[in-house]
């Protein structure tokens, strides 16, 4: 299947991009499940979320914008109108993402039944999700460098995987998640980020902002990434390099997802990630999550 994916502004070429396979049938085999996420760091998991639970929080999320003029009624389409009263009703922009993130469907969502039982199948114990949740409204032209997860969540423990969650249908044109393939076996980067986290080195490059294509080609190695829908997730590693394509939306759709780190229930917990006012990496909370940014905002791509 040929996607239309776009990073850095350039279309990705052809050979370079694959299709996420779908891991869902694997939650029959659980040692085969997790053997595969192992071997390659990442899992997509299709249709495992209730729909309308998903679509709920996508709602919920939307009117939330829609409220200080950000999306056009109806809400849950997702169209960006261009203009923001955020920082004029909210001075505090941190507290309100922290309002929106904290949403009782959201929640429902990304720390409900359902999810607590995938994760926890996945860890093979009791799983638990880190209370600062990563809710991200991307406009079209807004994209996310490609990274490691590891420098900034394995303090507590490194026993973790990042959920990514689309609320509602994230086709490869509205800038879902990639996946560079083969990245948790990239061991000169990976000893780099585990340093970066070790040694909170502002000197080391925690986000590469090179256009992944680029990386791609020299690696020998494809991106992965698929047109989601809402009930799916990708689960992945700390160690699997990642980013979001061009939002490129044809009808200035922006794209809605979250992520969340999720941890065995009896493994340390990193204070800065739970607790009712979580700081976060750079101890600011949601104030620092670009979510926080009105939707009219420069491109953003950390």
């Amino acid at each position: 299947m040929m996607f239309e994916a776009v990073n850095k502004g350039q279309r990705i070429p052809d050979h370079l991009i694959r299709e996420l396979p779908d891991r869902a049938p694997l939650l029959a085999d659980l040692p085969r499940l997790r053997e595969v996420l192992a071997e390659e760091g990442y899992v997509l998991l299709r249709n495992v979320l209730p729909v309308a639970d998903v679509m709920a929080a996508r709602q919920e999320v939307a009117d939330r914008l829609a409220s200080v003029g950000e999306l056009r009624e109806p809400a849950i389409d997702g169209i960006v109108t261009g203009v923001s009263q955020r920082d004029k009703v909210h001075p505090d922009l941190g507290a309100f993402w922290k309002t929106a993130s904290e949403g009782e469907k959201l929640r429902s969502v990304t720390h409900g039944a359902r999810m607590r039982e995938i994760l926890g199948a996945i860890h093979g114990a009791p799983a638990v999700g880190h209370d600062l949740v990563y809710l991200r409204v991307a406009a079209p032209g807004r994209a996310l460098d490609m990274h490691y997860d590891y420098p900034f969540f394995a303090k507590g423990t490194p026993d973790l995987y990042t959920v990514w969650t689309p609320l509602g249908d994230v086709p490869v044109t509205d800038g879902p998640l990639f996946i560079i393939d083969k990245s948790n076996t990239y061991r000169d980067l990976i000893d780099d980020v585990v340093a970066a986290g070790e040694t909170a080195s502002v000197a080391r490059k925690l986000a590469y902002n090179r256009p992944a294509y680029e990386f791609a080609e020299e690696r020998h190695t494809s991106i992965m990434c698929a047109d989601l829908h809402a009930g799916d997730i990708i689960v992945f590693s700390l160690f699997t390099a990642h980013g979001s394509l061009d939002n490129c939306s044809p009808i200035n759709r922006a794209r809605m997802s979250c992520d969340v780190r999720y941890q065995r229930a009896d493994m340390p917990r990193d204070p800065r990630y739970f607790g009712e006012n979580p700081v976060g990496y750079n101890g600011k909370g949601y104030a620092d999550l670009n979510g926080s940014k009105p939707l009219t905002a420069s491109w953003i791509t950390n």
